[in-house]
């Protein structure tokens, strides 16, 4: 028997069941408008409106309370929309509600402004095309019905590459793949996750010299083991609640794995969350051409892999390679450098300078008194991997600039013309 227990002081309800927490929801508090923490049981949970006929109710009645939400899937969900939608169901059974569940359910933050949808199969951005192509407009600076996505993984045509590392801690590249022909996770079945780890894991397998490296699932690791994996960026945790409500973390932790390489610069997460293949490739200091040259040659070995066993991966001419969030569409990239930026982070002009230079910045709340700062690519979307990566390195090129002259006591004026 479930009991909701009233925390009005800390605007908090609390379920239980059976001595376990099942779930916290913020109700009324300023900052966070809704969230929630579910124990490990209850990780897998179960889209119940894809259960109920939708013919039963009118799309009015259907409709979700987005009252109060700024995800951006509330801000471009209409009645109208949604009443024309939600009858199509895909070739894999992937309805509207389930798609925009998790925007339902987590409305979102102020001041971070979350997408709030979920594609459950390739098919979804074409069948859906009424709510998913309003959202990529709006999450990708107008990106069109007509526009094209460019490609672009030669490595040598990056320019001046070599951060200083006396400033640069850290680089780091990331991307996701996802196999053409198979379920998003949010929509996936346990047989077809269990072949997509299958599929992946001997293509990771023809990655040889310097990028070879082991597999290992998540289940082989002791909890204090699998916790410092993650620390190093050489594992995943189990699914977030707010995966959670996606019904991505079924049958954790199934067919989930991560591989990465001898040297522990090359890692690829197979079943993570939002789609079926992440590669990151690692770098101490601020060697960013050296890191994206160990990326594209690990994706060149798999997209080869993955062809010669008959299969590819999701991609289109115009939204480039298909994940489950529309953020990621495109080239799916961040590259991040963590740079030191003590005293140009103090300049009231410096959120405008980044703002200029089409890149984001978070704090890194371990090193926030050194101020260093996670820089990376803003965009993801109509631009080639080598123009974003491009892109990042010119901009920390430039802020380093700026740090060094303030060190000396000169102005930096005329730099800010340039950002």
């Amino acid at each position: 028997m479930s009991r909701y227990i009233p925390f009005w002081k800390y605007g908090l309800y609390i379920g239980t069941s059976a001595g376990a927490v099942l779930a916290v929801a913020s109700v009324n508090v300023k900052e966070f408008r809704s969230s929630f923490l579910l124990g490990a049981a209850e990780c897998s949970t179960t889209d119940i409106s894809a259960n109920v006929s939708p013919h039963r109710y009118s799309a009015a009645e259907h409709y979700p309370n987005l009252k109060g939400h700024t995800n951006i899937m509330a801000q471009c969900l209409t009645p109208v929309i949604y009443a024309a939608l939600r009858d199509r169901v895909t070739s894999a059974g992937v309805t509207l509600d389930r798609c925009i569940q998790v925007g339902v359910d987590n409305p979102g933050h102020p001041r971070i402004r979350t997408v709030g949808l979920l594609a459950g199969d390739e098919e979804s951005y074409s069948a859906f095309s009424g709510i998913f192509d309003p959202v990529i407009a709006e999450r990708h600076g107008g990106y069109a019905k007509g526009d094209e996505h460019p490609t672009n993984l030669d490595h040598t045509q990056i320019k001046g590459g070599n951060l200083d590392p006396d400033f640069v801690i850290s680089c780091r590249i990331r991307t996701c793949r996802n196999i053409r022909g198979f379920s998003l996770p949010s929509n996936v079945s346990r047989a077809e996750r269990r072949q997509i780890e299958s599929v992946l894991t001997q293509s990771l397998k023809n990655l040889s010299s310097g990028l070879k490296g082991r597999y290992f699932p998540m289940g082989s690791f002791a909890e204090d083991e699998l916790a410092s994996l993650v620390n190093e960026g050489l594992a995943f945790d189990r699914p977030s609640a707010y995966y959670c409500t996606a019904t991505i973390g079924r049958d954790w932790p199934d067919s989930r794995g991560t591989w990465y390489n001898y040297d522990r610069n090359l890692v690829a997460f197979v079943n993570e969350n939002e789609d079926q293949l992440k590669v990151i490739s690692l770098q101490a200091g601020g060697n960013m051409k050296e890191a994206f040259e160990r990326f594209c040659n690990a994706l060149i070995v798999l997209e080869k892999s993955i062809r010669k066993a008959g299969y590819e991966w999701m991609w289109n001419p115009h939204l480039g390679f298909i994940t489950s969030c529309p953020s990621n569409l495109g080239t799916a990239l961040r590259a991040s450098v963590f740079i030191k930026l003590p005293l140009l982070s103090q300049d009231p002009r410096f959120p405008a300078i980044i703002k200029n230079l089409r890149v984001h910045k978070r704090a890194v709340p371990e090193l926030q008194h050194d101020g260093v700062f996670d820089l990376s690519n803003q965009d993801r979307l109509g631009i080639s991997e080598v123009d974003l990566i491009q892109q990042v390195i010119d901009a920390a090129h430039l802020l380093l600039r700026m740090e060094k002259r303030l060190r000396s006591g000169r102005s930096i004026d005329h730099l800010i013309t340039d950002a």
